[in-house]
């Protein structure tokens, strides 16, 4: 054992500037920078993110109070950015959100949030190309 020895000159090998930069491997799992915009009823500004980072780190960082929603659909927290279809240059809104509850015929339940004004229409569109056959659509436009 070596007392007062500094440990980097213990392993000529070992670049000290490597083991720094290491460190900053976190950055690039983030993913690409986006440039976004966050928008509530109030205000707007723009904002640099990672396209790998979470919808819970923009609430934390802005102290978000409302969820934030992505063409009129709630972002999902445990997904990534990217995952949730933000790409550059999209537009995150801070918008109060609704829960609808759709029920299919085997009794499955799907709890979908949409912003407080997604049409109705759309929503039930939405839960049938998702989760149900989308050529039950076919039988809405023919109808008569």
């Amino acid at each position: 054992m070596n007392i007062g020895m500094n440990p980097i000159m213990l392993n000529n090998n070992i670049n000290p500037i490597v083991m720094i930069g290491n460190n900053n491997q976190q950055l690039e799992d983030k993913g690409e920078k986006i440039q976004l915009t966050l928008k509530s009823a109030d205000e707007e500004f723009k904002i640099i993110f990672f396209d790998g980072d979470f919808p819970s780190d923009l609430v934390k960082k802005y102290n978000l109070k409302a969820r934030l929603t992505f063409n009129y659909k709630s972002l999902i927290g445990g997904w990534s950015l990217k995952k949730n279809g933000i790409k550059n240059f999209s537009v995150i809104e801070v918008k109060n959100c609704k829960i609808i509850t759709f029920q299919n015929a085997r009794g499955d339940n799907h709890n979908l949030a949409f912003s407080e004004d997604f049409p109705i229409g759309l929503a039930i569109v939405y839960f049938i190309i998702t989760y149900e056959n989308p050529i039950l659509l076919l039988t809405l436009l023919w109808y008569e």
